[in-house]
């Protein structure tokens, strides 16, 4: 739940911020009312059905959250929807492409012992 809270926090204030436009008047709580229910593809991927099913439900989740970012900050276009859900994904997604290509562990800074392997 807090994963959803944070991906709603990062497209909150991106929609609001970086990209607003004249209809913009959103608060938090109907960003994350709405993107909440964008999130409701990754059933599926709860589920974990398959390796095939997984782009899928993310081509779905992309699909529902650009409605719902155009929903909740009320843009005229769909590219700046597209590109409110393409900086808040990118976001999130970095991160765990610099885990994962670094050797997929956490370590503590001083002593470099390993905290989390995967």
């Amino acid at each position: 739940a807090s994963d959803v809270y944070k991906r709603q926090s990062v497209a909150y204030f991106v929609g609001t911020k970086v990209f607003p436009s004249e209809g913009t008047d959103s608060n938090w709580a109907t960003v994350l009312r709405v993107g909440g229910f964008a999130m409701t593809p990754f059933v599926f991927d709860i589920l974990h059905l398959s390796y095939f099913v997984l782009p899928i439900v993310w081509i779905w989740f992309f699909c529902t959250a650009l409605m719902s970012v155009n929903i909740a900050f009320n843009y005229d276009s769909k590219w700046k929807s597209a590109l409110v859900v393409a900086v808040s994904m990118v976001v999130f997604v970095v991160p765990f492409i610099v885990i994962t290509l670094n050797d997929c562990a956490v370590y503590w800074p001083e002593t470099q012992e390993i905290l989390w392997r995967c």
